[in-house]
């Protein structure tokens, strides 16, 4: 049988378990500082940030085991949530902490790139529907439209071009759109 106990003892000894080197004790911490500022006010998300921060640079301080930090990073990221504005200034600021530490391991914010990787995929995605509209409403489409789709650098231009392609009385229409999007 495991003793029980409830975190909320642990308020008023939240300094002594910050300086504890067991990873249970961040986890604590992470739990706690979640019900203080559960408001959501922006003070309170601010207070948050800042305090995430502090702990995730505590990781790289303590010298813990790549993977037992990974997995703490990926815990406290989940427990601690943060709007995505602060989120963002977080990243920056943990990316610029690595740099300074020179440490070989990050768990870095995955969110950030899963982001990145969202934002391309969104892109190649429109790209493929382009297409796929336009060969269904032409039949064919030539080489030079494909190649001048397969340019296109961002998703706000794929997605105009996507609603001229479904607006389009012809493809010769449509490649001039793709043409003037292209600056040619």
């Amino acid at each position: 049988m495991f003793p029980v106990t409830k975190l909320l003892d642990y308020r008023e000894r939240q300094e002594e378990l910050a300086h504890m080197e067991s990873p249970l004790a961040m986890v604590l911490l992470a739990i706690m500082k979640v019900l203080e500022t559960e408001t959501g006010a922006t003070d309170a998300m601010a207070e948050r940030a800042d305090w995430k921060l502090r702990v995730l640079r505590s990781l790289y301080e303590r010298g813990i085991a790549p993977s037992t930090a990974e997995q703490l990073f990926r815990f406290i990221d989940w427990v601690v949530r943060l709007p995505a504005e602060l989120d963002d200034k977080l990243y920056v600021e943990l990316a610029r902490t690595e740099q300074d530490k020179k440490m070989t391991y990050v768990t870095s914010f995955e969110r950030y790139g899963i982001k990145k990787g969202l934002k391309q995929g969104r892109l190649v995605t429109t790209k493929e529907n382009i297409l796929e509209v336009l060969e269904g409403r032409f039949d064919m489409v030539s080489d030079a439209v494909k190649h001048g789709v397969e340019n296109i650098k961002d998703v706000t231009t794929c997605k105009r071009l996507l609603m001229e392609a479904v607006r389009a009385a012809s493809l010769e229409e449509f490649e001039t759109t793709l043409l003037r999007e292209m600056g040619v």
